[in-house]
């Protein structure tokens, strides 16, 4: 299930997670399985960012790409999906 959901400052996911900086712009919430993915598109006074953050159990892990890079960074995802048979 992908959920949707419009831009604000702080945002406040339904299981209370709360973004850690920056501006939100846009956000995502994905779910699969037991894990809940949240893709936040952020700015902050450094520029804009994407932070995905796994939530699987109430063990969270964050990763940040730089929006510049966000191109590559899904263009090498695809490659790797699409390499397994």
């Amino acid at each position: 299930m992908i959920h949707s959901s419009s831009p604000y400052d702080r945002p406040q996911h339904s299981d209370g997670f709360v973004a850690k900086s920056g501006r939100t712009l846009a956000t995502e919430k994905i779910e699969v399985e037991y894990k809940t993915f949240f893709l936040d598109l952020q700015e902050n006074h450094r520029g804009r960012f994407l932070r995905i953050t796994e939530d699987a159990g109430g063990r969270r892990e964050t990763v940040i790409v730089p929006i510049e890079n966000a191109t590559e960074f899904t263009e090498t995802v695809k490659r790797i999906v699409t390499a397994v048979p």
